[in-house]
């Protein structure tokens, strides 16, 4: 399901090819892209089924080898060091979460007695206005 997130690359030689394949069938682990290539079996795993996968395998002294993990779980893993992608993300979401519960703009819609000016001037007053946080402002007092 989610295995754009991370995935492993798992090679099996062909003498225990046979018995792989049957123990794979058996297993209610799930398994991507299943191939034949040089006398090789080659299929995808998700990463997080990665230990359950490898201890199946050694429980039935298959040899395998894991080729390669790749995905998003790996990227993190990658740049757990770089302190200046980690700070960029965390400012990109609180400038989100604060620019999008900020008022921007005023429309007054649907009035003919009173203009616009005195309308926003009220609103002013009451503690209503552009730039205001959104989650501060007290519904029952306006």
């Amino acid at each position: 399901m989610f295995k754009f997130l991370s995935r492993t690359y798992i090679i099996i030689e062909k003498p225990s090819k046979l018995a792989c394949l049957n123990l794979l069938l058996n297993s209610n682990l799930t398994y991507y892209s299943l191939f034949e290539k040089n006398n090789k079996i080659y299929f995808q795993i998700s990463s997080l089924t990665k230990k359950r996968f490898t201890d199946l395998l050694n429980s039935a002294n298959i040899e395998y080898e894991v080729k390669e993990t790749e995905g998003i779980f790996n990227i993190f893993k990658i740049l757990r060091f770089r302190l200046g992608i980690i700070f960029g993300i965390l400012f990109l979401l609180l400038f989100t979460y604060v620019s999008s519960n900020t008022v921007w703009k005023i429309n007054i819609v649907g009035n003919n007695r009173l203009n616009d000016e005195k309308i926003i001037e009220i609103l002013n007053n009451s503690g209503f206005y552009v730039g205001k946080f959104i989650p501060s402002i007290k519904y029952d007092e306006l």
